[in-house]
């Protein structure tokens, strides 16, 4: 019988420390892996961030390394496209205009009596309507042209040197609208008085009518060479700029980006610290 009873004392007393050193590993192996899945939360976020803000000053350096025409010979391109509408509606506002004055004539060839007068008061409505599209088309024109050339004038990195051309772009483009505004209203004006002429000595309105179609038609075809010139001449002169004014930029980007990459760099090591 004591045979028996320290057999089972010596068992108990030969497996209790093992049990006992095993349990206190397990549990201090348990909470230490608690406490990483909040430290490798924190560090992803981390990592996160950091990417974003890297990939933010690589876009910045990117940006201004890039050649700024290649952004500004788009929005150049994009003026054409959206002044080519606005000629159009000239175009068409002016043929619009010449078939009803052939059609008025017309009627009054055909009629051997005075002119009547409800076609007369037609044909000078249809020439105050004219007239007012015109206008119309005009103000597009002007705000249409400092649109682009504010956004231009935005776009461009050396605003302080490049402030001559903007201002001389928009200032010649703004001149040749109101150009071909006053030229397009003296026409008018001068189709009206042909049109209401009744003198013995008044030339044929079939004559006068030709003239102001053909001369209209010109103006408008020597108006887009002159918008498509000042155009390739901004383009040119944009080219010169960034060429001498991008030679000497990328050193100091490059110092500028090299500064906020150390910071970045800094900010990567103290996080996984």
């Amino acid at each position: 019988m004591h045979l028996i009873l320290l057999f089972h004392t010596s068992s108990i007393c030969s497996l209790s420390p093992t049990h006992l050193q095993t349990q206190p590993k397990a549990t201090w192996a348990d909470s230490k892996a608690n406490q990483a899945h909040p430290k490798l939360k924190i560090t992803k976020e981390a990592e996160e961030l950091l990417r974003a803000r890297l990939r933010q000053e690589l876009a910045e350096l990117r940006e201004k390394l890039a050649p700024s025409p290649v952004h500004l010979a788009s929005t150049l391109a994009s003026m054409r496209e959206r002044l080519v509408p606005l000629t159009q509606q000239l175009h068409n506002n002016t043929h619009h205009l010449c078939h009803q004055v052939r059609l008025y004539l017309h009627g009054l060839n055909a009629a051997e009596t005075n002119p009547d007068p409800i076609a007369h008061h037609w044909m000078a409505q249809t020439l105050e309507q004219s007239a007012s599209k015109l206008a119309d088309i005009m103000a597009d024109f002007m705000a249409k042209i400092r649109e682009l050339t504010e956004r231009l004038r935005e776009m461009s990195e050396a605003e302080a040197a490049n402030a001559g051309i903007w201002q001389g772009f928009s200032s010649r483009l703004e001149w040749e609208v109101t150009s071909l505004k006053m030229k397009a209203q003296n026409s008018l004006e001068a189709l009206k008085v042909d049109l209401a002429d009744q003198s013995p000595t008044a030339q044929p309105l079939e004559a006068a009518v030709e003239r102001f179609c053909q001369d209209s038609a010109q103006q408008h075809q020597a108006f887009q060479g002159r918008i498509e010139r000042l155009i390739v001449s901004m383009e040119e002169e944009l080219d010169v700029q960034f060429s001498s004014s991008h030679a000497e930029q990328p050193v100091g980007s490059l110092q500028d980006f090299s500064i906020k990459l150390s910071a970045l760099i800094q900010d990567i090591l103290h996080s996984v610290q």
